[in-house]
């Protein structure tokens, strides 16, 4: 029932951001636990942040994937996925710990505003089983 709630709640802010004159690009929402109590908390880069040809990552997890590895990706302004690569973090398996990397955005991309994700991917069937985004803006590369 309380999930329902929240996921209603938080599809009315994201329409009203989206709404025609609205000025800005929808806010991403605050970390949502995934399976487990998982959370990713994306610290860099920041929200509204110029990104170039590549995207440093940091950020800390509430529990330290499979083989310690969450997958980054960075989408520019059209939806489209310019770059994807792994992002390491540094704990054992189950326990907190942070994370770094950097993510090759391959050119040319949509300039305009962009989102970098970091997600955890299932290693049953691929899907994303909790990840953090940020807006950003990228430029022509």
């Amino acid at each position: 029932m309380l999930r329902g709630a929240v996921t209603t709640l938080l599809l009315t802010v994201f329409a009203a951001a989206c709404a025609p004159g609205s000025g800005s690009p929808p806010a991403v929402p605050e970390p949502t636990p995934g399976f487990g109590g998982r959370i990713i908390y994306l610290d860099v880069p920041a929200s509204g942040a110029k990104v170039g040809s590549e995207v440093e990552v940091r950020g800390r997890v509430t529990v330290s994937p499979f083989e310690a590895n969450l997958r980054g990706r960075v989408y520019d302004a059209s939806g489209r996925v310019a770059g994807e690569g792994p992002v390491m973090v540094q704990a054992e398996m189950g326990k907190p710990g942070p994370f770094a990397g950097r993510i090759r955005v391959n050119g040319p991309v949509t300039p305009g505003t962009g989102r970098v994700e970091v997600a955890e991917l299932s290693m049953r069937d691929g899907s994303v089983m909790v990840s953090a985004s940020v807006n950003v803006r990228l430029g022509g590369t």
